[in-house]
This record gives C-alpha cells, sequence and structure tokens, in this order.
C-alpha cells in the first residue's frame, strides 16, 4: 500500500505540513479537534501564504480509532501537538495500532524518548517553520519557496532508505528536507532558542531589555546542562542562524523569504512563537514544561543550579491557566524576582 500521512494536529505548523503534503498529491488525513475539526470537516482547511490562498478539502477525524482503514504499518504518523499533549497523543495511537512509523514533529527532546515506549520505529524532525494558527479553519505560512525545514531521523539516531523515501515526499511538498542520522543534535540547538518562548508572557515597561535579559540567562543556563549532560549540540552563535548557515552551504533551492507585503490583514501576519499563540488563543495550557522544563531537569540530573529556568517555568505556567495572554507579566516583577 501507499504510504498515508496522519497529520495530527494542525495547528501553524502541523497545519503548514497537512495542507502541503496534501497539495502535492500525497494520501493525508488531519487529526484535529473542537472548531477546528469542525471548520475542516465541514469547509476544508485553508491555507494562506504570501503567495496563495488556497483551501483544501482534506479528510479529518477527531480520533485515530477513526481511521479508514485502520491506522497500520503503512502509515506514517505526524505528532505536531505541543510537547506537553504529545503523552496523550501517543497514548491514543498505541491503542490502535503499535505498528506505524512515528514522527516527532514537536520542540525540546523529550516527545520521541516517550514514543519509543509504545513504538519501535521513531524519527525526531527538525522544525524551522514560521506557521501561525489563531482562527479555527485557517493556518498561516510566513513563507514563499520552501516553506519550512523539516530534517527527520531515526532515534536515537541513524538513519535508512525509509528515512530517505519520506524525506523525498516531504521535499515534494515544498519543504527543505534531508534524512539526518544525528537529527537530535540539531533539535537540542533548536531549544537552545526555544527556551526564550517563555519571555512571550513579558509586558509592559522595559519589556525588551527584560526578555533580552532573561533570554541570555536561559540560554546560558541550558549550555551548562547541555555540557553537564554530554549532549552534543551545536555552540556557535544563535542556534537558528548556525542552522541557517549550515543550510546555506548545500545546494537545496531558494532560501525561505517572508513576504514583502501583509497578506489577508493583520489577523494573518506571523505574530510569534507557538507559546505566543497559545497565550493569544487562551488555551490555558502552554508546552514551556517541556522546554524550560526540560533544562530544570536536566539540571536536577547532573547538578547545575537552574534558577531562571524554574523561574519562567513557573510564571508561564501561572501565565497560561490564569488567561494572562502574551505580555500579561510586568517586565519589572520578573526582574526583581530574577
Amino acid at each position: 500500500m501507499p504510504r498515508r500521512y496522519i497529520c495530527y494536529g494542525v495547528g501553524g505548523v502541523g497545519g503548514t505540513i497537512c495542507a502541503k503534503l496534501a497539495q502535492s498529491g500525497l494520501n493525508v488525513v488531519a487529526v484535529a479537534r473542537g472548531e477546528h475539526l469542525k471548520v475542516i470537516q465541514e469547509s476544508g482547511l485553508r491555507l494562506r501564504t504570501p503567495a496563495e490562498d488556497v483551501t483544501l478539502q482534506i479528510p479529518a477525524v477527531l480520533d485515530p480509532s477513526e481511521l479508514q482503514p485502520p491506522l497500520n504499518a503503512d502509515d506514517v504518523v505526524i505528532i505536531s501537538t505541543k510537547s506537553h499533549q504529545a503523552l496523550e497523543v501517543l497514548e491514543r495511537l498505541a491503542s490502535c495500532s503499535y505498528e506505524p512509523t512515528i514522527i516527532c514533529c514537536t520542540n525540546g527532546i523529550n516527545t520521541e524518548l516517550a514514543a519509543l515506549r509504545y513504538f519501535p520505529r521513531v524519527l525526531g524532525m527538525l522544525v524551522q517553520l514560521g506557521g501561525t494558527h489563531l482562527t479555527p479553519g485557517i493556518v498561516i505560512c510566513s513563507a514563499t519557496g520552501l516553506h519550512g525545514w523539516l530534517d527527520i531521523g531515526l532515534y536515537p539516531e541513524g538513519s535508512d532508505e525509509h528515512c530517505e523515501l519520506i524525506a523525498a515526499d516531504i521535499r515534494g511538498a515544498q519543504f527543505a528536507c534531508e534524512a539526518d542520522p544525528q537529527v537530535m543534535m540539531k533539535k537540542r540547538t533548536k531549544l537552545l532558542s526555544n527556551v526564550n518562548n517563555c519571555t512571550a508572557i513579558v509586558g509592559g515597561e522595559g519589556e525588551r531589555e527584560a526578555r533580552s535579559k532573561i533570554g541570555d540567562l536561559l540560554r546560558e543556563e541550558a549550555e551548562a546542562c547541555f555540557q553537564a549532560a554530554g549532549m552534543p549540540y551545536h555552540p556557535r552563535g544563535d542556534a537558528y542562524r548556525n542552522l541557517r548557515v549550515e543550510r546555506d552551504d548545500t545546494p537545496r533551492g531558494p532560501e525561505l523569504k517572508p513576504g514583502e507585503e501583509p497578506f489577508g490583514g493583520e489577523e494573518n501576519m506571523r505574530g510569534g512563537s507557538s507559546t505566543w499563540q497559545s497565550l493569544e488563543r487562551g488555551t490555558g495550557d502552554i508546552e514551556c514544561d517541556f522546554l524550560n522544563g526540560e533544562i530544570s531537569l536536566l539540571g536536577r540530573l547532573h547538578g547545575v543550579p537552574t534558577p531562571v529556568s524554574e523561574l519562567m517555568q513557573a510564571a508561564a505556567r501561572k501565565a497560561a491557566v490564569e488567561g494572562a495572554g502574551a505580555g500579561g507579566v510586568e517586565a519589572g516583577s520578573l526582574m526583581a524576582r530574577l
């Protein structure tokens, strides 16, 4: 049977991937929930980019138990929920079948390990994609040309022919993608940037200076923990910038380009990280326990103090639960606690 791609979670990142895979002619099914699922089932999934505004009729279900045919060994499941939601996703998938290939299209470095408890074939995916989802049924990608970088590799390391086939499918959907045996090293490098996601809660007077200071301290703690744990990462410069320089050394077509002009109104502009989007949508939860919390965990395991990571982890969770929204915590109060 041909590969079927099950896109579990179709927000800004997952929805863009789902739409572009379907647009390229692959067999794709979305797993979504709430009003987002209802709109997709009734009207389709709408993808907006600087170059196109399309609505795609993609089969969508609430639960993998609804898939027809049932989940099987020919399926590739791309999990692109928030990291803290992944355990429930894995349990739902395992209740249907232990056979599919699982791709962890998630921030952080924990989902792959959790998936390996259930499934023998797990791939990590490095995600660099400017996706936004604030409105049910609509996802926005801020890039044209290549829509993102989605390198994959076996977890904990390695690659094989099946990885290469999946990478070719992803490239055919207008993403840069290579099968990289050391993809987890790239994901650790990305985490050095994602630990800053929590600064989306910072607002008020002195916001910019506070975010910069807190971001520097968070990255220092993360690097110290990686070093103590013997976990390799790209140490030079900004994590994203370093990965992009690496990309520039390989011939793989045009670079990502932001839209030259606003498209579709203010609500369709790239506003911020996935954490910012959770705060703006008022979801009541946040994935910082698997970003800053990952550094807190490594620090506790390896004797590295992580006071800033722990403070921001707790502050971000509190802001999400209380519905404070992005920028809802005064910079001055956070800096005083630091």
